[in-house]
């Protein structure tokens, strides 16, 4: 469920409270986080090359997981260069169409709640990717307290502007990774 109080205490502006509704309607207060505005995206293109099909507004040097350079263009598009199993490459990450704006939200660094008998807790491995959409991570803890693992270690989902290098299907944090469990742990 999505609440937006009439009036929002000062410091709250923009931050969500994420609280798991447990049995016997027990609330537990899971976390706050950030959410940032940014424009959506449409999942990457994989390039050998750097593209340069809008003049560049940006290029800087990153150390962000395995992203090494961001090139912003004039157009809003991203690209992302880096490497991923010995390959090195660029994504393009194209804004949608009429760039609709969306909200992503920063996850925090690591969760470790055990409370009225609920346990969520994960953390991140070999990554910077620590943004995801709003509704991803509601999911994501939602599954977390219903699995009660304590050993789950994610790689991510997207960065603050919704790119999400080396993966080109992560775009505006739809999906979050986590490393593969045992099977039996994984299925469930």
């Amino acid at each position: 469920e999505k609440h937006i109080p009439k009036r929002i205490k000062a410091g709250f502006e923009n931050k969500y409270k994420y609280i798991y509704h447990g049995s016997k309607n027990v609330q537990n207060e899971i976390c706050t986080v950030e959410w940032n505005e940014t424009i959506q995206k449409k999942n990457g293109q994989r390039f050998n090359n750097k593209p340069t099909h809008s003049p560049i507004v940006s290029e800087v040097d990153v150390v962000e997981g395995q992203t090494r350079k961001r090139v912003k263009y004039e157009n809003d598009d991203i690209a992302e260069y880096g490497s991923n199993e010995g390959q090195s490459f660029w994504n393009l990450y194209k804004c949608a169409d009429d760039k609709p704006k969306i909200e992503v939200v920063r996850m925090p660094d690591s969760l470790n709640y055990q409370k009225n008998g609920i346990i969520i807790a994960y953390a991140f491995s070999d990554t910077q990717r620590r943004y995801t959409s709003p509704g991803a991570l509601a999911g994501f803890i939602g599954a977390l307290a219903e699995c009660g693992y304590t050993n789950v270690k994610t790689t991510g989902s997207c960065f603050k502007e919704a790119s999400c290098f080396p993966s080109v299907s992560h775009v505006n944090g739809k999906s979050i990774d986590t490393q593969y469990l045992d099977d039996s742990e994984q299925q469930k």
